[in-house]
């Protein structure tokens, strides 16, 4: 096509028109700039909106199912009130779904029902029903599902603190607290604990029993405490290894291939030949080495097996076969557990008991106010007795920290195993939550976008089975505590996406400045053209093709610029950070890492956009060029 070799022909720059090629590169450079900082800010609320959902749905779930008012007037949940089997107590999700009696109610035992029970309801089970129900939509979709139970309690610890040559300090922390059950079946709970650092592992294997805190603690890797010795037998034969030595006698050897750790002493190698290991000069001179060698102290040791006696009191009692990685070789053999501390670990279980103390999971928040791992305490709650009410406490050790999101209800939780929420909701004098709040069944997704599509599956074989009164169905989207910030953030994208539109089109206006000089430049060529005959179709489809390629150039330019951006992040943000003299962005709403991935949808808004805006700018002068008078222009010419 003509067209398409014209249109080629007047985007390349000439010599002799300058001005109008400065013009288009200055087009281009701003329409670039405009593209960068769209796909940068897009890119960026994308990734905190998509981080905030997660960490909202990483606690709350995806998901959330709780009884209805009609559940507990039902027969099914009030009976257990009136059968011995059931103890005279309601039961909870968790003890219905694993009750063998759907009802309990014995009548040659128990008093008679009252007469407001419903008899035509006492063949529905409704928690085995529902679970059945989530069993099989987790067989056709990615969920993962778990009930939950909330209560609440007066939390009290003892913080005892002591640093070298002074005196142990000791204070208490006493707070009313709402817990909620351990979420082990959670997905993300990886993500939602905060890893243990040394000096917590080193303070709970301190505090506790060796063999009790190895049941619930996996040792992922070691570090020697100062220069630890390594047995010969983890040496490789027939392998050089980088290491340094005293020049006089040889009686200090360390492997390490940092050559600066010791500058007085002599590089070389060390070579195990037949259980005997030389040191290897650089001269090719060897020597017999007879001294213990050391490996530096920034070394880990990787944990393969644990082997532990019964009588172990300390780390000192153990043997670990470790793995360490050194100069693209695996050094491994099995050392004792003397001279090091544990460098990484997690836990095993997360609802925990160490001797007679449960673990419990706090919000991250508690550590600002000095709060620590392995710190002991209490929950006290109050129960009622034959005589009077009396106060309760359930002994407790801090386990760890968890991150609640953004939401400030959050940091007021504390995680406990399912059985101390049960055991306080049982006692008739105990801290009350709204029922239809306090039991139900959470559901994890793997790709949020399913909610709905879950949701409304949920809904529609629950009203299958006839038991849709009983239950209510909550996605994140309408939590009541998350439901104005979701909402705030979906104006918030619009909002921007038409600012963006409207800077794009300011940024676009050059186009049509560079268009038309263009044109004034091209009045004898275009004259011509509609002499011999081209179409005015064919003088919008040049001009036309013109802004779109224009675009699409500064679409690229600026996504690439946007990319170089979001990869440098960190720098771009902590260099503003220092302009400014704080923090630019707040971890609490923004995380203490910032996104920096590309967002689809703001480089299919940029792909989009940029060039139809440019195709729209040119075709104001295209539509000029339409209207000349041919003939006087070349008259003119």
């Amino acid at each position: 096509m003509f067209e398409l070799k014209i249109a080629f022909k007047y985007l390349i720059p000439r010599k002799k028109h300058l001005s109008s090629a400065l013009i288009s590169l200055l087009s281009i450079f701003v329409l670039s700039l405009v593209v960068w900082l769209i796909v940068v800010f897009l890119s960026i609320t994308d990734g905190i909106e998509n981080n905030w959902k997660a960490k909202l749905t990483t606690v709350h779930s995806a998901i959330k199912i709780n009884p209805t008012d009609a559940y507990f007037s039902s027969y099914y949940y009030q009976v257990d009130a009136l059968a011995h089997k059931s103890q005279y107590c309601h039961k909870t999700i968790r003890e219905k779904v694993l009750s063998s009696k759907t009802d309990p109610y014995d009548e040659n035992y128990d008093q008679e029902l009252p007469l407001h029970f419903k008899e035509k309801e006492q063949t529905k089970d409704l928690a085995k029903e529902l679970y059945a129900i989530l069993g099989r939509i987790e067989n056709t979709h990615k969920i993962t599902y778990q009930d939950f139970e909330l209560s609440g309690a007066m939390l009290r610890l003892q913080m005892i603190r002591k640093k070298p040559k002074e005196q142990a300090t000791q204070s208490y922390l006493t707070q009313a607290s709402y817990l909620s059950s351990f979420p082990e079946k959670n997905p993300f709970l990886d993500t939602l604990i905060v890893p243990l650092k040394t000096d917590e592992l080193t303070r709970l294997f301190s505090q506790s029993q060796i063999n009790d805190a190895l049941h619930v603690i996996a040792i992922k890797s070691l570090k020697p405490k100062y220069s630890w010795e390594i047995p010969i037998s983890m040496i490789p034969e027939q392998v050089s290894l980088p290491a340094q030595a005293s020049i006089s006698d040889l009686s200090y050897v360390l492997l390490t291939e940092n050559e600066g750790a010791f500058p007085d002493f002599q590089k070389g190698m060390i070579k195990k030949i037949q259980q005997e290991v030389y040191f290897i000069k650089k001269n090719k001179s060897s020597y017999l080495i007879d001294k213990p060698i050391f490996l530096e102290k920034s070394c880990l040791f990787h944990v393969v097996k644990i082997e532990a006696t019964p009588q172990a009191k300390t780390l000192k009692d153990l043997f670990f076969t470790i793995e360490i990685p050194f100069k693209n070789y695996l050094l491994r053999g099995k050392v004792s557990g003397d001279g090091l501390e544990v460098a990484e670990g997690r836990w095993c279980k997360p609802s925990v008991v160490l001797g007679q103390e449960t673990g419990v999971f706090l919000a991250k928040s508690f550590q600002d106010q000095g709060v620590q791992v392995a710190d002991r305490g209490y929950l006290s709650y109050s129960s009622l007795s034959m005589s009077s009410v009396q106060e309760q406490r359930l002994p407790i050790f801090v386990a760890g920290f968890y991150d609640p999101g953004p939401l400030f209800s959050g940091y007021k939780s504390i995680l406990v195993p399912p059985r101390i929420t049960q055991t306080i909701n049982a006692s008739n004098a105990s801290f009350h939550l709204n029922k239809t709040e306090s039991n139900g069944v959470l559901i994890w997704v793997d790709n949020l976008t399913d909610t709905d599509f879950i949701k409304k599956e949920l809904e529609k074989q629950l009203e299958e089975e006839g038991i849709a009164a009983y239950w209510k169905i909550t996605p994140f989207t309408e939590y009541d505590f998350a439901k104005d910030m979701l909402q705030q953030f979906a104006s918030d994208r619009y909002l921007f996406t038409l600012v963006g539109v409207i800077i794009l089109m300011v940024a676009c206006c050059n186009i049509v400045s560079q268009l038309v000089i263009l044109v004034d430049n091209k009045k004898k060529e275009i004259g011509i053209l509609l002499a011999m005959g081209a179409s005015k179709k064919s003088i919008l489809f040049i001009f036309g093709f013109c802004g779109m390629i224009m675009g699409l150039m500064s679409s690229c330019i600026g996504i690439a610029a946007g990319l170089f951006t979001l990869r440098h992040l960190d720098l771009v943000i902590s260099t503003l950070s220092l302009l400014q003299g704080q923090a630019l962005l707040n971890p609490v709403f923004f995380g203490q890492t910032i996104p920096s991935a590309f967002s689809s949808q703001a480089i299919q808004f940029v792909f989009i956009a940029t060039p139809i805006l440019s195709l729209f700018a040119a075709l104001a002068p295209a539509i000029k060029t339409c209207y000349l008078n041919v003939s006087a222009i070349l008259r003119s010419e």
